[in-house]
């Protein structure tokens, strides 16, 4: 394997460095293989957060998928260099590295990219920021918006007990993922992937970096082809089933690639069905078949409704084959209906069974009816009933914590016969259900509003956040099923309220996506999202034991050399957390070598450890301790200065390292000067740039 120590000095001519070209291009520190092998030690450690990863990782990711990857970015430089005069100089990569520094949430999982490059402050910034930079850059000057948020969360508020809202790129009109109906969004474990169905696009975020990066179309389904998706992360591909056109997709974000999903064998043409991953199976049920003949009556009155069903199917990836679910005992048919993944069974609740026909004048013969739910065990094709609990709705959140099953929020409507009118009632009420017991238990309400109509809702491992939806703004609430207790959400610098939002949980935050405002029938779909950070327990815990925690300053809790008043060392870390580094350790000359890093001179970006030592001037170019043929060292004569400048020169020459042209005009300088002439003042050399 091709080593990832990097190419320290690229010599252009004499002296002169792609490191100090701070205006130009810096593609060329590294080779080709160097950079492929800088990715596949970044993707090693991506792979290994990837949720439910089952392959191999070199089967997963072979060498033609690392070097695509590297040609992509290194294409995208060229590309800002050539096509529009705007190359990525050392400047702009350490400005990004800062940024991503500033604005990420996994700290910890960008301190393992770091490392897995040796914190090779060149192979960062080539390997790592260079691809988000580039990626970001080109999207900007190809729609003309920028998706970079300044200031970064401050510590008062990462302290604040109702978390805190930093949006980042999150909060900025994204031009990748277009605004749209009907969006999906799944965490891979390293990405959110946010796909359009209705604008055939998507895009892709790295919280880590905090940047997006478009989804390739290449033989992805089209706009339109798959409304109403349902929406699986299998661990190597994301799932899309469009269950109203009877079509699947499979994206895999390791390749960028896309593939189709068998229709052989699958459930009927519909849509509203609700979906589980069970670790090795995607299962749809439900939903309202677009295909059953639409027949019901009242009062000798027949209405287009009452196509809910309850049959569905088992989707393999691995065989990419269907297998019908059993229709014996099944739940009642329903659309809008839930579904929580037990481990070993899957639990649909809610829903409603017919649907509200809207005739002119008084007579308004149907209204809503509502579905309970059932259990279904894929193992043995059976069903069972749920026992009876709170009541059915719809539009409400579900959750599954490892042991119960939460559910939130929603409404009904019915026909109110005395005011002729459609009356919709949304909740502020919901239980939990424990299926080893069989018992339902009521969730508290909490002391401040929240109904969570069409909201959005995460399960942290330890909490359920709920946010959004039309009744009750940007509010939100965590709610402790341990303490049975709730508390609210923060809701400064929250998103724009809205409905339909998708949500993931990418184990620190939540990411928010999308969703519309205004009316169902007239939506705004929106282009942005947030970032929710709820209160962290472990914030006023000291856990290093070094008399400080994070809420009263210690900003690296796992190192107790690292809190406020700390003595500043040389080692790239921030000791006394006042957001500074020592001075030593700051690239002053932008060199890529800062004193702590061996720089002898920092105000000259031609003196660094490693550069090319010219002979016959004061300079120390490589940082050895002596200047090569130091002109104002004491000569017995003139020509002894002369011979060693020749000399040394010669070797460069025969090294490779500079022409013989460019050796011939510092050999003149040399000539030229007084040193070592008696009786005369010595005269240093002026450095020649040929």
């Amino acid at each position: 394997m091709t080593s990832l120590t990097h190419v320290p000095v690229v010599i252009l001519s004499a002296g002169l460095t792609l490191l100090q070209l701070d205006g130009a291009s810096t593609t060329s520190l590294l080779t080709f293989q160097q950079r492929v092998e800088a990715q596949r030690a970044l993707e090693r450690v991506r792979y290994s957060h990837q949720i439910e990863a089952r392959r191999p990782f070199d089967e997963a990711v072979p060498e033609s998928l690392l070097e695509a990857r590297v040609r992509v970015y290194l294409d995208q430089s060229l590309a800002l260099e050539r096509d529009w005069n705007a190359p990525i100089t050392s400047s702009m990569l350490r400005d990004e590295a800062e940024r991503i520094a500033a604005d990420t949430r996994m700290p910890g999982r960008l301190r393992e990219l770091r490392a897995a490059l040796g914190d090779d402050p060149i192979l960062i910034q080539e390997c790592l920021v260079r691809p988000a930079l580039a990626g970001r850059l080109i999207q900007e000057r190809v729609t003309g918006v920028s998706t970079v948020e300044a200031a970064p969360a401050t510590l008062a508020a990462t302290c604040d007990p109702a978390g805190v809202w930093d949006n980042r790129s999150l909060g900025q009109d994204n031009p990748g993922p277009w605004a749209g109906s009907q969006h999906v969004a799944a965490w891979t474990g390293n990405l959110m992937l946010v796909w359009l169905p209705t604008a055939g696009s998507g895009g892709r975020y790295d919280p880590v970096l905090d940047s997006w990066s478009p989804i390739s179309t290449a033989g992805a389904p089209g706009p339109g082809a798959i409304p109403s998706a349902a929406v699986a992360w299998s661990g190597q591909e994301l799932l899309l089933w469009g269950a109203q056109s009877q079509f699947g997709a499979r994206y895999e974000p390791i390749a960028d690639s896309w593939s189709p999903m068998s229709s052989i064998g699958s459930p009927s043409h519909r849509r509203a069905s609700a979906s589980v991953w069970t670790g090795d199976r995607l299962i749809l049920w439900g939903g309202w078949d677009l295909d059953k003949p639409l027949n019901c009556c009242v009062l000798a009155y027949c209405a287009s409704c009452g196509g809910q069903v309850n049959t569905g199917g088992m989707y393999d990836p691995v065989t990419d084959t269907w297998t019908a679910t059993s229709t014996l005992n099944a739940a009642a048919p329903a659309e809008l209906s839930t579904a929580v993944w037990t481990g070993n069974r899957m639990i649909v609740f809610g829903g409603y069974s017919t649907y509200i026909f809207y005739q002119p004048g008084s007579f308004k013969p149907i209204t809503r009816s509502y579905a309970y739910g059932g259990v279904y065990d894929p193992a043995t094709d059976q069903w069972s009933p749920l026992p009876l609990g709170i009541g059915s709705r719809d539009a409400h959140q579900a959750a599954w914590t490892g042991s119960q099953m939460l559910i939130w929020g929603g409404s009904t409507t019915r026909f109110d016969g005395p005011s002729q009118q459609y009356v919709t009632s949304r909740y502020a009420t919901g239980g939990a259900y424990d299926p080893i017991t069989g018992i339902w238990s009521p969730i508290p309400a909490p002391a401040f509003t929240l109904s969570s109509y069409v909201g959005s809702s995460v399960w942290t491992d330890k909490a359920w956040i709920l946010w959004g939806g039309s009744a009750n703004g940007n509010n939100g609430a965590m709610y402790d099923p341990t303490l049975n207790a709730w508390s609210p959400t923060s809701v400064v610098g929250a998103p724009e309220p809205r409905q339909g939002a998708s949500a993931v949980w990418d184990d620190s935050e939540m990411l928010v996506w999308g969703g519309f405002t205004g009316s169902a029938s007239t939506p705004t779909y929106l282009s942005t999202g947030g970032r929710y950070i709820p209160p962290d327990p472990n914030d006023s815990t000291d856990s290093d034991q070094d008399g400080f925690t994070h809420c009263t300053g210690d900003c690296n809790e796992s190192n107790p050399a690292i809190y406020p008043g700390a003595a500043e060392t040389c080692d790239g870390l921030d000791d006394d957390c006042d957001g500074a580094l020592l001075a030593a350790e700051i690239d002053a000359d932008g060199d890529a070598f800062s004193p702590c890093l061996g720089d002898c001179d920092d105000s000259n970006p031609r003196v660094l450890p490693g550069g090319l030592d010219l002979p016959g001037n004061l300079l120390d170019e490589d940082c050895s301790g002596a200047a090569l043929c130091d002109s104002g060292a004491q000569w017995s004569n003139h020509h002894t200065f002369v011979r060693c400048v020749s000399d040394a020169c010669g070797t460069l020459v025969d090294s490779g390292l500079v022409s013989r042209q460019e050796c011939q005009d510092i050999i003149k300088a040399a000539v030229r000067s007084d040193v070592g002439k008696p009786h005369t003042r010595r005269t240093a050399p002026v450095p020649q740039e040929p």
